[in-house]
Formats: structure tokens, sequence, C-alpha cells
């Protein structure tokens, strides 16, 4: 079985290489989009309908991965998951993110030797902007947003937006995040005695 699925591998590497001598047209773009989905059909643990891969995607440890249906992976999305990662429902990564199920021991005395191993939890609706990165263990809960460049180092709570080193939430104590039943954000102004003022999300980051 394993020897079947490196020749599919090699084999739809090689189309891709010949398309991209080709060149880029509205063709080629098409048919090579559906090889990558079979590409990485063939190797995940998991992968839904409707999930866009872009060129330079790079996941270890296929098998322990798992992504849901209408996700969109941009270009060189780095994942390691030996730990295991599960990305849910419509999902945005852009390019050059990386989400790794693995890491070392910081006191152990070869770094090498050692190898922890947490499973990464993405749920529905989540928005990871550019050159973030998600550590082991860290579950991202639906229609989060993480700022392009953010180091997630602790869960993040649903509806949250999340910026900086390590990253960390934007909201203010007078600030409501409501939902409606599209799932999209809506500032809204607090109702408190005394308080006229409006106030604002800063969302500082951007998907590609």
């Amino acid at each position: 079985m394993q020897l079947i699925k490196r020749l599919i591998v090699s084999f739809l590497t090689s189309v891709f290489r010949i398309l991209n001598w080709i060149g880029n047209s509205a063709v080629s773009n098409k048919v090579t989009s559906i090889l990558r989905y079979a590409k990485w059909k063939s190797q995940l643990e998991y992968l839904g309908e409707d999930v866009v891969f872009h060129s330079g995607v790079v996941i270890h440890n296929c098998e322990k991965v798992s992504i849901k249906k209408g996700t969109c992976i941009a270009e060189y999305v780095h994942m390691w998951g030996g730990g295991g990662i599960e990305i849910g429902e419509n999902v945005l990564i852009a390019s050059h993110a990386v989400i790794t199920s693995l890491t070392h021991e910081a006191k152990a005395p070869l770094y090498k030797s050692s190898l922890i191993s947490e499973k990464v939890y993405i749920e529905d609706n989540v928005w990871i902007g550019t050159h973030a990165v998600i550590l082991p263990g860290i579950r991202v809960r639906k229609n989060a947003i993480i700022g392009a460049g953010a180091v997630v180092t602790k869960d993040v709570s649903a509806n949250d937006i999340v910026v900086g080193v390590p990253a960390r939430s934007i909201r203010t104590e007078r600030e409501l995040l409501v939902i409606n039943d599209r799932g999209r954000f809506e500032n809204v102004k607090e109702l408190s005695e005394g308080c006229n003022a409006q106030y604002e999300v800063n969302i500082n980051c951007r998907f590609a």
C-alpha cells in the first residue's frame, strides 16, 4: 500500500513539473489544482471536499493530519503533523504560516534527543494570517483570527482576535463581539451607564 502511494506521489510530482514548464493558463492551473487535491487525498488521514492547496505546501506525517471541507491553504504553508493536526471547515491559512504538533524539551541535555508531541486543533472558520506560528497542543476555536506574524502559545477563544509575539487578544473589556447568523463580526457600542463612546477593533492582520 505504501509503495502504491509513493508511486502515485511520484507520478503527480512529474505531472506538476510538466505543467509548470507549460506555463500558467486557466487549463493548466485547473489541472494542477485537481492533481494537488488528489495527491493530498492519497496521503492525509482525512481530506474533505473543496479544499484548495496552493503551491509549495509541505506537510510532514500526513497520515496524522485531517482537513475538513472548504479550507484554503496558501503558498508555502508548513505543517509538522507527527503529534496530530485537525483542521476544521472553511479555514483560511495564509502563505508561510506554520502549524506544528512537535517540539523539544527545553530542559533536555540534548535537544534533538527529546521530542514532545501534542495535537493541534484548528476549529471551523478560523483565519490564520501570513507567517503566523501555531505551537503544539494549541486549540484555536471557531471564528478566531490569528494576526500576521503572531506566535500562538496558548489556546485562542472563539471569536477572538490575537496578534503579536507571544499572541495576545486585542479585545477590550468594553468591546463586545457579536456573531450574526452568517458568522460575521460586528462591533457594537457598549451600553453601560455613563459611557457614550464607541470602541472599534483594530484588526492589524492580512490573509495574504
